[in-house]
C-alpha cells in the first residue's frame, strides 16, 4: 500500500508469483490488516488496483470444498468475516474507487461493489459466476449490485452467472470505461479528485447502498425470473443455486443492508451445503463433467417470503 499526492492512498492486488489474485483466507486477512491502517491515517481518499493482467480471479475454489465440510456456525463465522472486510471498505471515512485493469470475477466484483466508485478497462470481463458451482455470491452482491443497478438487471446478472466485458455493461456497474491501463489510471486519479471536491455525491451513493430498496419490483418480476431459470437450467445442478439467487435478492429488497447480508448468509450456508454444490465444485476441481443426473434438491423447497409481499 502506497499514498501518493494530495492524501490518496493506493491499495494494490498482488499475490505471489505465478498466483493470481484471488479472495482466499490469506488476502482476507491481509485486507484487514490493510483495513486498520487505512481507518487509522489521515486520508482524502482510497484507490484499489491489481498489479496483475487480472483484477482478480475470485475465490479460491478448494477453499470453497473445505469450507462448507465445517458446521454451520463455523461457515457463518468465515462468511461474516468477509462480509465484515467489505463492509470496513464500504464506511472508509473518505471516497474509494476500484480500477478494474483486466478480469473481475467473484470476490473481484464484490470488491469493487463496496467502493463507491468503479472504472474498468473496455475488455476487462466482469462476472458473478458463483451459481456454476451451486452457490451464491456471499459476500455482498445479492445486496449491493441490486442498489446499484436495478432488482431487474440483477436478477439476471447473478442468476445466470454471465460474465461480460466492460464495455457491455450499459447498467451503471461502472462509472467509466477506459480504452487503455494508462487511460484507466489518469482517469482513477482525477475521478477520485472529483469525489473528494464533492463528497455529497458518495455519501449519497453509500447510503443508498445501506437502505432498502425505495420502489421494489412486484412479486411477478421474481415469478418471471424463475420462470426463465426454470426453462433454461431445470435440469442442471446448477439450478436450486440460481433460484435461491432471485429469492435471495427478493427477500433482502425489504431490509437494510445488515439483515440483507444475514439473508444472502442464510441462502449461501444452505446450498453450500447440498451434494449438488458439492458435485459441482469437485467436477470443478477436478476439471470434469458433473453427472447432471445426480441433481437430487428441487428449487421448490426453498423458501418463498417475497410472494407475499
Amino acid at each position: 500500500m502506497t499514498e501518493r499526492l494530495q492524501g490518496i492512498a493506493i491499495l494494490t492486488f498482488d499475490a505471489e508469483p505465478g498466483v493470481l489474485n484471488k479472495f482466499d483466507t490469506a488476502t482476507l486477512s491481509e485486507l484487514h490488516t490493510a483495513l486498520s491502517i487505512l481507518e487509522n491515517h489521515r486520508l482524502n481518499g482510497l484507490i484499489i488496483n491489481s498489479a496483475q493482467a487480472i483484477f482478480f480471479a475470485g475465490g479460491d475454489i478448494t477453499e470453497f470444498s473445505q469450507r462448507f465440510q465445517q458446521s454451520t456456525a463455523k461457515i457463518q463465522t468465515e462468511i461474516n468475516s468477509y462480509q465484515q472486510a467489505l463492509n470496513r471498505l464500504e464506511a472508509l471515512p473518505y471516497p474509494s474507487l476500484c480500477a478494474i485493469n483486466g478480469a473481475a470475477l467473484g470476490g473481484g466484483v464484490e470488491i469493487a461493489l463496496a467502493c463507491d466508485y468503479r472504472l474498468a478497462v473496455h475488455d476487462a470481463r466482469l462476472g458473478s459466476p458463483e451459481v456454476t458451482l451451486g452457490l451464491i455470491p456471499g459476500t455482498g452482491a445479492t445486496v449491493r449490485l441490486p442498489r446499484i443497478i436495478g432488482v431487474e438487471r440483477a436478477l439476471q446478472w447473478i442468476a445466470d452467472g454471465t460474465i461480460i466485458r466492460a464495455d457491455q455493461c450499459d447498467n451503471g456497474l461502472l462509472d467509466e470505461i477506459c480504452s487503455s491501463q494508462d487511460e484507466l489510471n489518469s482517469r482513477a486519479w482525477s475521478k477520485l479528485q472529483e469525489a473528494i471536491a464533492a463528497p455529497e455525491d458518495w455519501q449519497q451513493r453509500r447510503q443508498k447502498k445501506r437502505q432498502a430498496i425505495a420502489n421494489p419490483p412486484p412479486a411477478a418480476i421474481y415469478r418471471q425470473a424463475e420462470a426463465r431459470l426454470d426453462q433454461h437450467y431445470h435440469d442442471s445442478l446448477s439450478f436450486r443455486a440460481r433460484t435461491a439467487a432471485v429469492h435471495s435478492i427478493a427477500d433482502s429488497v425489504y431490509s437494510d443492508q445488515n439483515i440483507a447480508l444475514a439473508i444472502e448468509s442464510m441462502y449461501l450456508i444452505e446450498l453450500g451445503q447440498t451434494r449438488d454444490s458439492h458435485l459441482l465444485i469437485e467436477a470443478f476441481i477436478n476439471k470434469t463433467q458433473p453427472d447432471a443426473s445426480a441433481v437430487t434438491l428441487s428449487a421448490n423447497t426453498l423458501t418463498r417470503q417475497h410472494f407475499s409481499k
